[in-house]
């Protein structure tokens, strides 16, 4: 919101309980949607100044959590009309749900690691094309990620974005984004020891590459000098300027050009 990338939003987390499994893919589905429906919901519509219409409304989650919040909003799109499912244990259930019933007023984001739990991986590599062929406004994504909180957080606003749009904004300068600079996804990401930074540029211009810690404090300059055009691969260890490890988590690492932020982007540092 800060950035302005997504309009206003308030998020309620759910903690997971002792019957997590149960709850969000096996036997007790429909008692835990029960509660998200008929309690957690109309409980924050009292507490909080709310929109009640579905299409400003999502539920989200990770791994069973995916799959729960498919099932929520297969069966409840009068109440959600956004899901999110990141690395998503799509059951039978949830899949021949899609698959037999009518196209629903829902947009749904979905991703996956390509290291993620390899019985996942077909489950949702199968379900895309169910809702293709439905006609859903789906977006899906794969990482060169795995099972895990640093993927999941890493590519949230993904979703965010696709859900919750900001009204375009004009920049203050009018300064747009040069296109003969481009900054490329590290490889591999999340990584441990070392991440392969890569970018191009049309022209020579004086260039910084810098690693950022989640508070914005530089962590590293990689690189600080004056290029001609090419294309040039930068590799980070996870090490400060004394070698020492950093600590694991996410990371940020953006491209400057003759003193301009061209792009940002994250990767995840794993220990």
């Amino acid at each position: 919101m800060k950035e302005n990338r997504i309009e206003p939003i308030l998020a309620v987390f759910v903690p997971a309980g002792e019957q997590r499994h149960e709850e969000y893919a096996t036997t007790r589905q429909a008692q835990f949607t029960a509660f998200i429906v008929n309690e957690i919901m109309p409980w924050v519509d009292r507490r909080y100044r709310t929109r009640s219409e579905p299409a400003a409304r999502a539920v989200m989650g990770a791994s069973d959590g995916g799959n729960i919040s498919l099932w929520i909003g297969l069966n409840h799109p009068e109440v959600f009309g956004n899901v999110a499912a990141q690395s998503s244990n799509v059951e039978a259930n949830v899949h021949t749900g899609f698959q037999n019933s009518p196209k629903l007023d829902l947009k749904l984001y979905l991703d996956l690691g390509t290291y993620d739990i390899p019985e996942l991986l077909p489950r949702v590599r199968n379900f895309i094309p169910v809702l293709e062929s439905k006609g859903y406004d789906v977006h899906y994504l794969e990482f060169h990620e795995g099972h895990g909180w640093g993927n999941w957080r890493a590519h949230i606003d993904n979703a965010l974005e696709m859900f919750f749009p900001s009204m375009a904004t004009e920049m203050e300068d009018n300064y747009s984004l040069p296109q003969s600079f481009q900054l490329l996804q590290n490889y591999p990401n999340p990584f441990n020891p070392a991440t392969t930074i890569t970018f191009s540029i049309s022209r020579s211009a004086a260039m910084r590459l810098q690693i950022y810690n989640t508070r914005g404090q530089i962590a590293q300059t990689l690189l600080n000098q004056h290029l001609p055009p090419g294309t040039y691969s930068v590799v980070w260890d996870g090490q400060d300027d004394r070698g020492r490890p950093r600590a694991s988590g996410v990371y940020l690492y953006q491209l400057i050009v003759d003193g301009r932020v061209v792009d940002t982007r994250k990767l995840i540092l794993l220990k």
